[in-house]
């Protein structure tokens, strides 16, 4: 799963997350934690330009993003070096859950919109979208 998050005025700055395994609908929507990565390739430009990657905290190789659905339906990311560390907000995406249900089931989701707190060139405010 790959989420999308784009400049929600110009939808060709994006910065993409890769789950690295094909659980991670599952895993979010049981109400577990779930590890992802960025997805370099995909990026319109170098990670560091488009997030603020800087420490704290330190990574020994790439960093990673880890996430979980809050009450409301809000996946909450961090960067962290380890999963459950909830010392540096990365974003909040909103209504994500809604979406994810069904993308888990196959079907179009609608994608939101949410804050990314560690922006560089994707500001602040932001659109984000899934796919497989």
């Amino acid at each position: 799963m790959l989420i999308h998050m784009t400049d929600s005025n110009n939808s060709s700055t994006k910065g993409v997350l890769d789950s690295r395994d094909s659980g991670a609908p599952q895993d979010l929507l049981s109400g577990g934690q779930h590890n992802f990565f960025i997805a370099n390739a995909l990026c319109s430009d170098k990670p560091e330009a488009i997030f603020d990657l800087l420490e704290p905290p330190s990574f020994s190789d790439e960093p990673m993003i880890w996430g979980q659905l809050d009450d409301d339906g809000t996946l909450r990311l961090f960067l962290a070096p380890q999963t459950g560390d909830k010392s540096f907000p990365f974003a909040q995406l909103d209504n994500f859950r809604q979406s994810l249900e069904l993308f888990a089931q196959g079907q179009d989701s609608p994608g939101g919109s949410g804050n990314l707190t560690r922006s560089n060139v994707l500001p602040p405010d932001i659109n984000w979208g899934l796919s497989p």
